[in-house]
């Protein structure tokens, strides 16, 4: 079967196995050299995530919930209400923003999944599977949705 036979397959079977068609869209990352720069970029956001700093993580909720007693920031996900996402990764010169943005079209495939995280809450993420013309698919990238209340 030729990889675009493949990928059309799979594009016809993916509703009923959870996955669907999407475009996605991942912004170049944008560096970040000085901490005051970051703070002053994240503080805008109103979104809800989590930000791991040296010591500890926070939970963020309408862009409220930051502890910067806990050091400096490591790594970070916050989704805005519009569903965009931002991801912040500390690199060896400062950190750096990536922002992920999911639209209808068929570039990739893409699925809901779940994972514990803090104060008995669920992180919910999409997970995006490449439609390369070679038909291997492979995750290629994941962004935060959101958080669910956990199962007590």
């Amino acid at each position: 079967m030729k990889a675009n036979d493949l990928i059309e397959k799979l594009k016809e079977i993916t509703p009923e196995h959870g996955l669907e068609a999407v475009e996605l869209s991942i912004k170049k990352p944008a560096p970040i050299k000085k901490a005051k720069e970051l703070k002053a970029k994240i503080s805008g956001w109103t979104g809800t995530g989590w930000i791991a700093r040296q010591s500890g993580v926070c939970v963020i909720e309408s862009g409220a919930g930051d502890d910067t007693s806990l050091g400096p920031l490591v790594s970070a996900e916050l989704v805005e209400p519009s569903q965009v996402t931002h991801q912040i990764r500390r690199v060896t010169d400062g950190w750096h923003i990536t922002t992920i943005t999911e639209t209808s079209g068929a570039t990739h495939l893409a699925e809901t999944v779940q994972h514990i995280a803090k104060e008995g809450r669920l992180a919910v993420y999409r997970r995006y599977w490449s439609l390369p013309e070679d038909g291997a698919c492979e995750v290629v990238a994941w962004r935060l949705t959101g958080f669910e209340k956990g199962e007590k």
